[in-house]
């Protein structure tokens, strides 16, 4: 029972590590611009939705201003947050010890003694806990690696339905 406890408050104290980031850092998001006619790649932050067009902020040396980028010419806009794989792994890693201790606990054959939770093998949790976190780990970093998509294709029609997705990256301050 005390290993089982320990391991809960393992993943707890890990949990709350992983996830106690310093909010004042200056962009979590990154962002990219796809446009068409040229068809070309800009990393650049979003600054203002407009009905028919995007204020951005281009993030290319040497020049850092505003434009203002007709729908039109979007063909699509790329997004992550920053650190989004570790947190997926360590959000994982954390499901996973804990299923891998319940499969542990449940499946193991309990000894002819009053305890119900002594088991015949102590090191079964742990096994199961580090195999589950390891797995727990692998879906949660596979997970977190997606990057969001949202296309335009140059249609005001495609804008004005994207454009609650797109409220959540605005991070460029005018």
């Amino acid at each position: 029972m005390k290993r089982f406890s320990f391991l809960v408050v393992l993943a707890c104290v890990f949990q709350s590590l992983l996830f106690a980031q310093n909010t004042q850092q200056k962009n979590k998001t990154q962002v990219w611009l796809y446009l068409q006619n040229p068809k070309s790649k800009h990393k650049v932050e979003i600054g203002q939705l407009k009905d028919s067009s995007i204020l951005v902020c281009a993030l290319t040396p040497p020049v850092f201003d505003s434009y203002d980028i007709p729908v039109s010419r979007i063909r699509g806009i790329k997004w992550h947050k920053k650190n989004r794989i570790w947190k997926g792994m360590g959000l994982g890693a954390a499901c996973g010890i804990g299923i891998g201790v319940l499969v542990g606990i449940i499946g193991a054959p309990a000894v002819e003694s009053s305890d119900p939770l002594k088991f015949e093998s102590p090191h079964r949790n742990v096994k199961y806990a580090i195999w589950g976190g390891l797995a727990g780990a692998l879906v949660g970093g596979l997970v977190g690696s997606v990057d969001v998509r949202i296309p335009i294709n140059g249609s005001q029609s495609d804008y004005r339905r994207q454009k609650a997705k797109l409220r959540k990256i605005i991070t460029c301050q005018q």
